[in-house]
């Protein structure tokens, strides 16, 4: 089973978790995009590579090795990297007070799935 971000499911029909099978996470990839038409070239570019917003996570370790092995039981999740502006205050250390307007901003926390 492989996790989707909700910016591919679009891909997966709206499917949050989908199957897939390879015995490396390059074949995994290169199943999904048989099953999943589209997805593949979200997360690999036109030389092979993952792109650089994507992050594969393998068992909750981050791999960027398309030729990892993976077995029938190993939890994989697709992620796209964010980006974005951060309060001034975390910049330096903590210390100082809030950019301005952060105060009104809501704090986000993400943890990987």
């Amino acid at each position: 089973m492989v996790r989707i971000p909700t910016p591919l499911r679009s891909y997966t029909g709206g499917a949050a978790v989908v199957e897939a099978d390879g015995t490396s996470l390059a074949e995994l990839l290169d199943d999904l995009d048989r099953r999943h038409p589209g997805l593949r070239f979200r997360a690999i570019d036109e030389q092979g590579r993952l792109r650089q917003h994507m992050r594969i996570f393998v068992n909750r370790e981050i791999e960027r090795d398309l030729e990892t092995p993976i077995g029938p039981g190993d939890d994989v999740a697709l992620m796209q990297a964010l980006s974005g502006g951060c309060d001034r205050a975390l910049d330096r250390g903590g210390e100082g007070p809030p950019a301005p307007g952060a105060a009104d901003q809501p704090r986000v926390t993400v943890t990987p799935m």
